[in-house]
């Protein structure tokens, strides 16, 4: 990989080839120019060093057993999909200062959503958004209304707290 091609002209860059082929007859170089700046070649390169990846997958003799499934192709090992889901737990009711509502509160356990939770930024909204995202698509919103949750009730997960949300 010869970088910096925003820099250098395309005759310095022949040269330079020319002069590593002279130096080096018994090897076989594929080049490639690039620019980080630009952006220039990098596509290029990305796909050839996936296209050898490839090779090197396949050609690999020594494989560990637990790597490869009976059709020949790796495996992908997903360590918290194997471990429960998630667990939704009624805690209480307290009643709300301001509003003089019951509320209910719920606790969440599972490694997946803890892991989410620990992994936001609860001073971003976006980060906040993606948790109330993963509570809908791992189910977990079902499963807090199934057990009598309402919009204004609290969940607590890894630590934190959120209100149910229309």
């Amino acid at each position: 990989v010869i970088g910096k091609k925003d820099v250098v002209s395309d005759d310095e860059v022949d040269e330079f080839i020319t002069d590593i082929k002279k130096d080096n007859p018994e090897m076989d170089f594929k080049f490639f120019v690039i620019s980080s700046v630009t952006g220039e070649g990098i596509k290029e390169l990305v796909f050839e060093i996936y296209r050898e990846l490839e090779v090197v997958r396949k050609e690999r003799k020594c494989v560990d057993e637990n790597e490869v499934g009976e059709d020949g192709e790796f495996k992908v090992f997903k360590p918290h999909l194997k471990k429960r889901k998630f667990e939704v737990v009624y805690r209480r009711s307290k009643l709300e200062a301001k509003t003089g509502k019951m509320r209910k509160i719920f606790d969440v356990y599972g490694d997946r959503i803890e892991q989410v939770v620990n992994m936001t930024d609860f001073n971003n909204e976006e980060g906040v958004e993606r948790v109330y995202h993963f509570l809908n698509k791992m189910g977990i919103l079902e499963e807090l209304r199934k057990k009598g949750a309402s919009v204004g009730d609290r969940v607590r997960i890894a630590g934190k707290s959120l209100i149910i949300r229309p």
